[in-house]
Order: C-alpha cells, then structure tokens, then sequence
C-alpha cells in the first residue's frame, strides 16, 4: 500500500480498519497525514493521522473527541484561513524572538565592555539607591494591598479592585515628582541655572486635574469597566489635588 499509494486518487467501500491503512501509508513515505470524518467509524483513522479534522455539526462526539481540530461551521474553506492566520502568529513568534534576543545580547555585550573597561566607576544602582528603590516599591504594595483589603470588608469586590487600582496610580504620580531628586525636598532652581531643565509637572502620566480618571471613561462592552466612585470617595484624591497645585505655586518639589 505505501508504494502504490500515490498512484490512487479514490478509495470505496472501505471499513475502519482500512481507513488506518490508509492513513499510514503515505506516513511511511514521510508525508504529514490529514484526516478528515464525521462518524464513529472514522475515529481510529482521525486519531491515526497527523491532523484528524471532524465535523462540529454533523460529527459524532467520538469523533470530535478523536479529532485534533473541530470545523464548527462544516466548512472545509476554514481550515485554510485557520493555517494561514497560524502561519502569520508563528512568523510573528519568530521575529519577536529574533529582535528580542539580538536586543538582549547587545545589551549583555555593551554592559560587559563597560564593565571590562571599567566604565563608569560609579555603579549605576548602588546599595543606597537600591534600598530607596525597595522601600518605595515596599510602600506601594503595602498600601495598594491594605486600601483593597479594608474595601473589600466595606464594600463589594469592585468597589475594592477600583479603589485600589486609583491608590497605585496616585502612588505613581507621587513617585514620579518625587524622583526628581535624590536628596528629598528642596526648592526648585530658576530653570536658567539647570543644565537639562525638564518640567515632569507637565509631562507627568495621565495628571488627575486634565484627564478624567479611568472609572468615568467609556468602556469596551467586553472589557469590565471599574466601578465609579461617588464624590464623597475621592475628597482625598481632591485634597491631593489642592495640595499639587500648592507646591506647584510654591516651586518646591515633594
């Protein structure tokens, strides 16, 4: 059967057990086998090819449990636009992959020549800044956590998830003015004595006084939206506000 195989184009009046047959001969050969059936008698041959494709309408159940693939709809033309939709996922794959490593080992390289050279002799991330990095991730967490865990006895689980998605954006905010400087608050220089002046007031993410906040933006109906708060909940998030605004007119950094 495996020599005579490729010189047949029909096969009648075949049992189950034929159908195997059939099924493993081109495999002998080397070829990828695809099987496609809708009945009982079809599952050997559907889990003994390569890529058993059953029917989703007329199939049996054994047959789409033997099957690799299920057509919902009984149309054959899906399984082309199924390959050619994996066939660009995979090629995606690769050139994510591809990019990514050859990003990752220029990086790896430029940091060991750096390193070889002894450049620069100040570490980046020293044992201070990497204690002050871990204390103000240390704080967020904590705080985002306590904030949804006192909501969640409160009120329900998405007045709770909102409240505590609204703590970690603030905390972003706040963590970003106060990165400005290592040294802890202190007036702000005329922007003609800095070097590089840069204004993060204005080109902080999402300022709460410009932007309405995530809750009270329309949603994808597929996307569950977060539960908006009344006014009475965000007097804290408008005292923060007027406090901003403050040091803004004041030129002082947190």
């Amino acid at each position: 059967m495996a020599g005579r195989i490729k010189d047949i184009g029909v096969f009648t009046r075949v049992a189950p057990e034929h159908k195997v047959t059939i099924v493993h001969a081109p495999s002998e050969r080397g070829h990828i086998v695809a099987m496609t059936g809708d009945g009982v008698n079809d599952a050997a041959a559907l889990r003994a090819a390569h890529i058993g494709v059953a029917m989703g309408i007329t199939g049996t159940d054994v047959a789409q449990e033997a099957a690799d693939m299920v057509l919902t709809d009984d149309d054959f033309s899906a399984i082309v636009r199924t390959v050619r939709e994996c066939r660009s996922i995979y090629d995606n794959i690769i050139t994510f992959v591809r990019i990514q490593l050859s990003t990752a080992i220029g990086a790896i390289l430029t940091l060991l020549a750096t390193v070889v050279a002894g450049l620069p002799a100040e570490r980046i991330l020293n044992a201070g800044r990497l204690a002050a990095i871990t204390r103000a991730g240390a704080v967020m967490a904590t705080s985002t956590v306590a904030v949804f865990a006192i909501a969640g006895h409160l009120t329900d689980a998405a007045t709770a998830a909102t409240m505590a998605s609204t703590t970690f954006v603030l905390y972003q905010l706040f963590n970003t003015l106060a990165a400005r400087s290592e040294e802890g608050p202190r007036p702000r220089p005329p922007p003609a004595t800095q070097p590089h002046p840069v204004d993060l007031s204005r080109r902080r993410p999402h300022p709460p006084g410009r932007r309405r906040p995530s809750p009270y933006r329309p949603w994808h109906p597929r996307h569950r939206p977060p539960q908006p708060r009344p006014m009475g909940d965000l007097a804290g998030h408008r005292f923060h506000r007027g406090a901003e605004r403050t040091r803004l007119a004041r030129g002082t950094d947190l």
